[in-house]
């Protein structure tokens, strides 16, 4: 089964860490083949061992790894880059060989699966951790 993996979180991050890399690690080790799109913060980026770290882990497996930048202002049209981006890069990584399922984590990371899913003519499964405005206030990104 060949599984296009895209998250809204950093695969240094503590929830790509703890959430991410554990499962499509376990999904490779089962036999898919994937590729897993990340948006990765500049700090984390400039981590180079760290991020060395985690491509040899996912090499090791066969997953092929996409790491974009994230940005973070002005907040809709820098998310609103994000989504495109991560849609067409997702889009140019898997046209040669259509993936069977999108496995979309994260609100944005479902806009973009929603988006792809009918041009690579693939099934979506849409995997949400929480409530996305909740979120934002958590993160600190608006007022409660």
């Amino acid at each position: 089964m060949r599984v296009l993996y895209v998250v809204y979180w950093g695969a240094a991050e503590p929830l790509g860490q703890s959430l991410v890399l554990p499962a499509v690690m376990k999904l490779a080790d089962l036999g898919a083949e994937l590729t897993l799109v990340t948006f990765d913060k500049p700090d984390d980026l400039a981590l180079g061992e760290e991020m060395a770290r985690i491509r040899a882990s996912l090499d090791k497996r066969g997953v092929r790894w996409i790491p974009l930048r994230y940005h973070k202002r002005p907040k809709v049209p820098a998310t609103a880059f994000d989504v495109f981006n991560g849609a067409a890069r997702s889009i140019i990584a898997r046209l040669k060989v259509r993936p069977d399922v999108i496995h979309a984590r994260t609100f944005i990371g479902g806009m973009i699966g929603m988006a792809i899913a009918p041009i690579l003519r693939s099934k979506l499964i849409y995997h949400n951790e929480g409530f996305y405005p909740d979120e934002q206030v958590d993160a600190g990104v608006c007022g409660s």
